[in-house]
């Protein structure tokens, strides 16, 4: 039998170290591919918000300025919206009616026509507002429900799918979406632990803003289950530098730049 390589964890307390040392392997690895790996985060602080360095983030969103790609918030974004829960003050039916109205306007500038990671975990049916499902909502719903009666919610209910077969298994050569399959939230004795899982994820072009987003939404259903964040774990089954858009050349930058505030702890 092949020896097979203990799959890679990077655990860091600071989102953008996370990421950089993930970027940093793959930027060792022939081909900058590597699958699969596990990112955790944890040291939330006391409002559940997940650390930065603004020095790298600042780099990596002038980069993909350069490319004229999506902005770190932008894809961000498209698992939570945090603009809209900012307007909606803390009000979830607040947050998913502004939601609503505004992936409609998402649907007409056809932003990705397949959907986006928010309204597939709140709105399963967008053309059917009736009979379309809050996977969200019902997970709070019923982790409050089973608190009040002395009991936990059962664990495979507590996760919000974002795959569809239905809708995703297409003869497309190169499916865009949905990289992220699903994600499911574990309350434990320290907290909530959030865990998503991708099939596959672009470093460069998407992983910062996916991780950034994942935080919001973990720190947005901790504080809407009436639990403190602990923990995110994202699984990935392969993970790539990205396109012909982002060769190695491009990247010295800010691999220097994350090789002295990561590595060297400047």
């Amino acid at each position: 039998m092949a020896n097979i390589s203990t799959p890679p964890v990077f655990h860091e307390q600071n989102l953008s170290y996370a990421w950089g040392h993930m970027l940093l392997d793959l930027l060792a690895t022939p081909g900058g591919e590597k699958g699969p790996i596990t990112v955790c985060i944890d040291g939330f602080d006391e409002n559940d918000d997940v650390s930065e360095d603004q020095d790298i983030r600042n780099a990596l969103d002038v980069l993909l300025a350069g490319k004229e790609q999506n902005s770190i918030d932008n894809v961000a974004f498209t698992i939570f919206p945090q603009r809209i829960w900012q307007i909606a003050k803390g009000n979830r039916e607040a947050l998913y009616s502004f939601y609503r109205y505004s992936f409609a306007s998402f649907r007409k500038k056809q932003v990705n026509r397949c959907g986006l990671y928010f309204q597939r975990m709140t709105m399963t049916d967008p053309d059917d507002e009736k009979n379309s499902h809050n996977q969200l909502e019902y997970i709070i719903n019923r982790h409050i429900k089973q608190h009040e009666q002395g009991r936990g919610a059962p664990r495979m209910h507590l996760t919000a799918s974002v795959h569809d077969p239905i809708r995703d298994h297409t003869n497309v050569p190169v499916p865009g979406f949905p990289c992220m399959q699903q994600v499911s939230f574990c309350p434990t004795n320290d907290g909530l632990v959030v865990n998503a899982t991708y099939a596959t994820q672009q470093a460069v072009r998407k992983a910062y803003g996916n991780f950034l987003g994942l935080a919001h939404l973990a720190k947005f259903m901790a504080g809407e289950m009436g639990l403190k964040l602990a923990q995110l774990n994202i699984m990935i089954g392969v993970e790539k530098i990205g396109d012909h858009r982002f060769p190695k050349s491009s990247l010295q930058n800010i691999k220097e730049l994350i090789e002295q505030k990561v590595v060297n702890g400047t």
